[in-house]
């Protein structure tokens, strides 16, 4: 699995401006429940107010995205309600 875990805010922001791939914010590791546990398009406008408080990790496809998720948080994550309605 290709993901990594953005590490600055200049590398977020890169991820941004390039606008490919997934964003997934991590709270578990904080014991929130996974409805705050969201994968993002990187395009998504929910990231624009999103800051580095919690753990975000980055994705080049959503099968490495679902991959890894369902590996390492289960049924503890969810996909946004607005940039990924279609996607599978």
């Amino acid at each position: 699995v290709e993901m990594r875990k953005v590490t600055d805010f200049k590398d977020y922001q890169r991820i941004r401006d390039e606008g490919a791939g997934y964003v997934y914010n991590d709270f578990s590791p904080s014991g929130i429940q996974g409805d705050f546990n969201i994968l993002h398009l990187t395009s998504c406008r929910y990231l624009e107010k999103s800051n580095l408080t919690y753990d975000k990790y980055f994705f080049n496809t959503m099968n490495e995205a679902k991959s890894w998720l369902d590996t390492h948080r289960g049924e503890n994550w969810r996909k946004c309600m607005k940039c990924l309605t279609s996607e599978g």
